[in-house]
């Protein structure tokens, strides 16, 4: 999964509110291509991180699909490694669990291992992607 802030011209006489989910075919006119945070209003910089929790919450079943099969990238980087909350024993735990058994929710990652939070953790990591603010983007497409 990855996210994208898009510039798009929506269809005349389409009607959208502030945090609608919208189908590009059915919705959209064309888009323009994809902008920077810097470049948003400061109305839309507002709601980026509650369509981010949004996101994160309805799509529960992908992000922790994610959790079970990330992999090491090098010998030295694990992507859940630069997760807010996870260090190095909060991921051990989380590897460890995940090869007795597979996770089937947030629930089951915070009861079973050492990350307490990870909802908002993952909520956090995309929006400091989505930011700008790390040099390492898991979520973001830059």
């Amino acid at each position: 999964m990855r996210f994208m802030l898009l510039e798009m011209i929506g269809k005349p006489g389409v009607k959208y509110t502030i945090g609608e989910s919208v189908n590009i075919e059915d919705s959209i006119s064309s888009v323009m291509g994809r902008l920077n945070y810097d470049d948003l209003s400061h109305v839309a910089t507002d709601e980026v991180p509650l369509a981010i929790q949004k996101i994160v919450e309805t799509c529960e079943d992908r992000f922790v699909q994610y959790i079970n099969n990330a992999v090491l990238v090098t010998a030295r980087f694990h992507p859940l490694s630069v997760m807010p909350g996870v260090g190095r024993a909060t991921l051990k735990s989380i590897l460890d669990r995940r090869d007795v058994k597979k996770f089937e929710s947030y629930g089951d990652i915070a009861t079973n291992t050492r990350w307490q939070n990870p909802a908002e953790s993952i909520i956090q990591r995309i929006s400091h992607e989505v930011m700008g603010q790390t040099s390492t983007y898991m979520f973001v497409r830059r």
